[in-house]
């Protein structure tokens, strides 16, 4: 495994928002993680990337327990990122976004990237072919010097996931990519996902749209209320009772949460 979650469990007072969780990602898998409303699939991934701490359990990346280290630490021995809400730096071209990405393994670091520092200079030139690289891989090298915040936030998110490629990750962490976008933007960013896969990269993502999801995925774990309720491949989730109960029990109203 790539990346491995080993019974995790999170609590924020009384509340147990991850129970017991154990899941992995094989090498060039695309594994995916769903689930209603309040199951706590968000809380699973910031335990997994390191913007949380579990209470119990670790988080393995090829054979290293990296559960203490923070998320910049674990971007350097391959774990990269792409989140929900698009972080990307306004007033910079597309290729000087996904030049930032470098840093995780260059010496001179994010902030040299971000300042153009000389220590950053002498990787430039490294950093530039692998950001028109991860471009070529999302279908934006023509895009290369568009300003970031004139794109449309499909684009953007592709921009997004070329800066994690630029990286150069053995695993990449994505949350909720088809969140808030129209249904060519989906198709897009799924088409690119498939890409990626069949490219080897392994992968796992962090979605509520089923239908996306069942697309990309190889191998779906279904949460509900902090608890696997199943795991296996797109069609066996879809026919599964508990599965089904859970979805349909959110649509009836129950509490909502991540």
């Amino acid at each position: 495994m790539i990346v491995q979650a080993e019974a995790l469990t999170r609590r924020f007072g009384g509340v147990v928002a991850v129970d017991n969780v154990s899941l992995g990602v094989g090498e060039g898998e695309l594994a995916a993680v769903i689930g209603p409303n309040g199951a706590g699939k968000s809380t699973l991934f910031h335990l997994i990337s390191g913007h949380l701490r579990p209470d119990h359990g670790r988080v393995v990346l090829r054979d290293r327990d990296v559960s203490s280290l923070s998320p910049d630490r674990r971007a350097q021995l391959g774990m990269a990122i792409a989140f929900q809400t698009v972080r990307l730096f306004r007033g910079m071209t597309v290729l000087e976004n996904v030049m930032v990405g470098g840093h995780a393994w260059t010496r001179s670091g994010f902030a040299s990237a971000l300042l153009r520092l000389p220590s950053h200079h002498r990787d430039e030139s490294q950093i530039h072919l692998e950001a028109m690289r991860a471009l070529r891989l999302v279908g934006l090298e023509s895009a290369a010097h568009n300003v970031v915040e004139t794109l449309p936030l499909g684009v953007q998110r592709a921009v997004q996931i070329a800066r994690a490629l630029c990286g150069r990750p053995s695993v990449l962490l994505l949350d909720e990519p088809a969140s808030g976008l129209r249904s060519a933007e989906r198709n897009r960013v799924a088409r690119l996902l498939e890409t990626l896969r069949d490219e080897g990269l392994s992968m796992l993502l962090v979605e509520h749209d089923v239908a996306f999801v069942t697309r990309v995925a190889g191998r779906i774990t279904v949460m509900d209320r902090g608890k696997v309720i199943a795991q296996g491949a797109p069609a066996e989730v879809r026919r599964d009772p508990v599965v089904i109960a859970a979805y349909l029990g959110q649509e009836r109203g129950s509490s909502p949460g991540a």
